[in-house]
C-alpha cells in the first residue's frame, strides 16, 4: 500500500504496484466507475490510467490521481472546474489534466478545489474560488490550472481544507488563503476571506509538515512539537499539550486531529466516536501502538503498522467501504469489517486472532465468550452469527453453538432477516425471516432452525445475501437466485419472488 486518500463518501487506495482501487459513492463519478454506478461497497480497481500511480487525493465529489510520470489525471464532479477540464461535466473516467508541467509531486483536494506541487516548487490550483481557496485573489472558479503568484520561496508541501489551502515553504515558513471563519488560517485580525497567500505567524520553529482538516488546520515543527488552529480548537496557532514524546508525522480527518509520536504510538482528538470532540490528545487505543504511517480523510483513519499490517477507524460513513479489500494493496490485513444490514452504524470486527469485536456509540467492544476462535461474522435483525476457524457456528443470542450440521460450515451470509450457511461439503443451509422465499425452500415460512436447500443440482461454494434475496454459485460455475424480486435483483427478467433456487 503506497497512499490512501478518502472523503466523507469514498476512498482510494494506491497500492504498491501502481493501480488504484475505489469504493464508496460514485454519484458524479468520483470512484471513476461508469455512470450506472451509483455505489461500489467493494474496493473496485480504476481502469484507465495508463502509468503506474504513486498518490491519491479525495475532494468532496472528485478524485485526483498523481501517475509516476507525473501526470495528474481527474475524475469525479467538474461543476466548479475542479477537475481542470473544460465544461461543467462530471467525467465518469479518468481525465487527463491539461497545461501541467510534467513534473508534478504533490497533489491536494478540497471540497471543489484542487492543488498541485511541481518539482520545482510552484504550485498550480483550479476549482472553486469563492472563498480564494486558489490563492489567485479576486477570480472566480478557475478551470484551467493556473500558478499561484506572490509566494516568496519554493514549495515543498501543500494541503487542502473544505475551503482553505496551506502550503509549506522549503524554509519553513507557512502561507495559507481561502476561508478563515474559524481561525483555520492562523490570523485572526484579516477578515474571513484570505485571497492572497498570506504567511501564517506565531510559530516558534521552522515548520516540517502541514495539515488541514475540513476547518482546522495542523503544523509539525522541527522540532516534534505541534500546533494547531481552526474550528473547535483556536483562531491562533497553539501548541498541542498533553503529547508525551515529540511528533514524527501529522494527519487530518475532517474533525478529527491525529499524530504519530516517535515511539510509533497514535494519539488523536477532535471528532472521533471514541471520545466526541475531544480538545486534549488521547492514544489511540483501538489500534496496536507500533505504527509507521497515518492518513486520515472525512471520517477515516487508517494506520500502518511497522509490520506492514492496516489498521483503520471509522468516524462516519466510512464503516461500510472497507470490504474486500484486494490482495493488491500489499500488506496483510489485521482486522475485516463485517456490515450489519439492521442499522447503518452496527458493525463486526473479526481479528486475525480470532476476536471479534462489536461496534457502539462509544467504539469497539469486544464480544466476550465465543467458544474458540472466529473465522467470520455476519449479522442480522435478530442475531449475530460467529464462523469459528474450526467450523462451527455459534448463535450470540441463544450463547450456543448451532448443532445439526452434518458438516462443518464454510461460509456465512446474512440478509436483513435471514441467514445462509455453506457448508464444506457444499450443501447450503437457510433459516430466519422468509417473507419473500428469501431462504429458498419453497414457501415462506420463517424457519428457527438451519434447513437445507434441496433445489441446487450442483454443489455450492459462494453465497450471497441480500437484504431480503440470496444468491447461491455451484461450483460449475452456475448462479441462483431466490426471495425478493421487487427490482428484478435476481436477473430472472422479471419482478416475480421467486421461493426456490432458479
Amino acid at each position: 500500500m503506497v497512499d490512501i486518500a478518502a472523503s466523507e463518501d469514498h476512498v482510494l487506495v494506491v497500492t504498491e504496484s501502481g493501480e488504484v482501487y475505489a469504493a464508496g459513492s460514485n454519484e458524479y463519478g468520483e470512484l471513476g466507475l461508469p455512470i450506472d454506478v451509483d455505489y461500489r461497497e467493494a474496493f473496485t480497481k480504476v481502469e484507465g490510467l495508463p502509468y503506474p500511480a504513486v498518490a491519491a487525493a479525495c475532494g468532496r465529489d472528485h478524485s485526483l490521481v498523481l501517475l509516476k510520470n507525473g501526470e495528474v489525471y481527474a475524475f469525479g464532479r467538474n461543476y466548479d472546474g475542479q477537475l481542470g477540464v473544460e465544461g461543467r461535466r462530471a467525467r465518469y473516467f479518468p481525465t487527463k489534466v491539461k497545461g501541467l508541467p510534467n513534473t508534478i509531486v504533490t497533489i491536494a483536494a478540497g471540497d471543489a478545489h484542487s492543488l498541485v506541487l511541481s518539482k520545482n516548487g510552484d504550485i498550480y490550483a483550479f476549482g472553486n474560488n469563492d472563498y480564494g481557496q486558489l490563492g489567485l485573489g479576486l477570480f472566480p472558479g478557475v478551470c484551467p490550472p493556473t500558478k499561484i503568484e506572490g509566494i516568496p520561496a519554493p514549495a515543498v508541501a501543500i494541503a487542502a481544507g473544505c475551503n482553505h489551502s496551506l502550503v509549506l515553504l522549503e524554509n519553513g515558513d507557512v502561507y495559507g488563503f481561502g476561508s478563515n471563519h474559524y481561525g483555520q488560517l492562523g490570523p485572526s485580525n484579516v477578515g474571513n476571506y484570505i485571497r492572497r497567500p498570506i504567511k501564517i505567524g506565531g510559530l516558534p520553529e521552522p515548520v516540517v509538515a502541514i495539515a488541514a482538516g475540513c476547518d482546522h488546520s495542523l503544523v509539525l515543527l522541527e522540532n516534534g512539537d505541534v500546533y494547531a488552529f481552526g474550528k473547535m480548537i483556536s483562531p491562533t496557532p497553539s501548541k498541542v499539550e498533553g503529547l508525551p514524546e515529540p511528533v514524527i508525522a501529522i494527519a487530518c480527518g475532517s474533525d478529527s486531529s491525529i499524530f504519530l509520536l516517535e515511539s510509533g504510538k497514535i494519539y488523536a482528538f477532535g471528532e472521533l466516536e471514541e471520545f466526541k470532540y475531544l480538545h486534549t490528545p488521547r492514544m489511540f487505543s483501538c489500534v496496536p501502538q507500533n505504527g509507521i504511517r497515518i492518513f486520515a480523510g472525512g471520517g477515516c483513519i487508517f494506520v500502518q503498522l511497522i509490520n506492514g499490517d492496516l489498521y483503520f477507524y471509522n468516524t462516519g460513513r466510512c464503516i461500510n467501504l472497507l470490504n474486500n479489500l484486494p490482495v493488491q494493496i500489499g500488506c496483510a490485513l489485521s482486522i475485516k469489517l463485517i456490515n450489519s444490514f439492521s442499522t447503518i452504524t452496527d458493525s463486526l470486527i473479526v481479528l486475525e486472532n480470532g476476536d471479534v469485536y462489536r461496534k457502539d456509540p462509544y467504539g469497539f467492544d469486544l464480544i466476550e465468550k465465543i467458544p474458540g476462535p472466529a473465522k467470520d461474522a455476519s449479522a442480522a435483525d435478530a442475531d449475530i452469527l460467529v464462523l469459528l476457524k474450526n467450523g462451527d457456528v455459534f448463535s450470540l443470542s441463544s450463547k450456543s453453538i448451532i448443532k445439526g450440521l452434518p458438516s462443518p460450515a464454510a461460509d456465512i451470509a446474512s440478509g436483513s432477516k435471514h441467514f445462509l450457511l455453506l457448508l464444506a461439503n457444499g450443501d447450503v443451509y437457510a433459516f430466519g425471516g422468509n417473507d419473500s422465499g428469501q431462504l429458498g425452500l419453497g414457501d415462506e415460512k420463517r424457519r428457527t432452525v438451519p434447513t437445507k436447500i434441496v433445489g441446487l443440482p450442483e454443489p455450492a461454494k459462494a453465497i450471497a445475501c441480500g437484504s431480503y434475496h440470496s444468491l447461491v454459485l455451484l461450483e460449475n460455475g452456475e448462479v441462483y437466485a431466490f426471495g425478493s424480486n421487487s427490482y428484478g435483483q435476481l436477473g430472472l427478467g422479471d419482478k416475480e419472488d421467486r421461493a426456490v433456487p432458479t
